[in-house]
């Protein structure tokens, strides 16, 4: 079969990262291009046997452009797969009085959207053959006319992840998050929180992995809480496993999510986690037992629960020896599959 992904960018977020990974294994068996209407560069890596197209190159930056532009690109027999919120609503309206197969995929929470785009979707759904989502709990906050066309499939991990990888490395006193810098992924609230655990164990550091808008602004809030030398932000990396295993904890402090990437791999290599009550949380996280959940913006629950959890040595190494038992939920192969089957059936499921 014939599939195009569509996507803003391939840059380092975890939807970026899923395109990639779906891209590259289902083109063993397919004709696979990726289509991104903003960037011209991708932090991942691409197989040669996965076709990138630019829109960029040949529309400029112009949405209407690109909006008849991919209309006349993309032929009547290839599968579209859309990803994240505004990409699909411009799918949707582009192949809007066509007869295109179209799969668009939901990566974030549903409520976190703007009024305008939550009306979007409210209105644009009907023309999608199916809704990928991450989560039950995303699955239940979807359009009720569209439910019979939900699919619940979890994001994979990729093949670089080596499983349990972190119960094996050396530990430091370290605290380690990933994710972008932005106001949905609170790192201030993480910070006010780690700055009570060094009132308690002062030899610790906090590493901060990712980038995005508000990194000036958490640079200017960590010195002015006198923390430059405790607290880190280390951008981007393209060996994040090996960054983030020579940790103890793992620390994610979002508002919102849809099922944070960065949440599965640190499990999937045995880092035990504490984590914000977000949607994904829910289903990789049994509290207590693989994991910690505390509600979202409690920095008083965050502290108190990573100082425990740091005084107990025995209990991390519990919580990250039952972590990366979520294999069994997140295999690439278990995933590209549910993929491929859903693909398959476009042709012989018309909706």
């Amino acid at each position: 079969m014939k599939i195009s992904f569509i996507t803003d960018t391939l840059s380092s977020g975890g939807s970026e990262r899923v395109i990639t990974v779906l891209a590259n294994k289902l083109s063993r068996n397919h004709s696979v291009e990726i289509i991104c209407l903003r960037s011209n560069s991708s932090f991942y890596p691409v197989n040669d046997s996965v076709k990138v197209i630019y829109a960029s190159n040949f529309c400029g930056d112009s949405i209407i452009k690109k909006l008849f532009w991919i209309k006349k690109y993309i032929p009547i027999d290839h599968t579209i797969i859309a990803f994240m919120l505004p990409v699909y609503l411009f799918t949707l309206t582009a192949f809007l009085f066509t007869n295109h197969r179209i799969i668009v995929s939901e990566r974030n929470d549903p409520d976190s959207a703007s009024l305008v785009r939550r009306i979007g979707r409210q209105v644009l759904l009907w023309r999608a053959q199916y809704v990928v989502v991450q989560t039950q709990r995303i699955a239940e906050k979807m359009p009720q006319y569209i439910h019979n066309r939900i699919r619940v499939i979890y994001n994979p991990i990729s093949d670089s992840f080596v499983c349990g990888n972190a119960l094996s490395t050396e530990k430091e006193d370290l605290i380690v998050s990933v994710g972008r810098l932005s106001p949905q992924k609170n790192q201030t609230m993480m910070i006010d929180g780690f700055k009570r655990v060094l009132n308690v164990y002062p030899n610790y550091r906090l590493e901060i992995y990712g980038d995005g808008e508000s990194r000036q602004g958490i640079l200017e809030y960590i010195s002015s809480q006198g923390l430059k030398e405790k607290v880190m932000l280390r951008g981007r990396s393209n060996d994040i496993q090996s960054v983030i295993s020579k940790a103890k904890i793992f620390v994610l402090t979002s508002n919102y999510e849809g099922m944070s990437n960065a949440l599965m791999e640190a499990m999937y290599v045995g880092l035990p986690v504490i984590s914000t009550d977000t949607s994904g949380a829910r289903e990789l996280i049994i509290n207590g037992k693989n994991g910690i959940i505390i509600p979202i913006g409690d920095v008083n629950a965050f502290a108190q629960e990573t100082v425990s959890l740091v005084s107990d040595e025995m209990k991390m190494r519990e919580l990250g020896g039952k972590a990366c038992k979520i294999r069994e939920m997140i295999d690439v192969n278990c995933i590209v599959e549910k993929w491929d089957i859903l693909i398959h059936s476009m042709d012989s499921n018309k909706v």
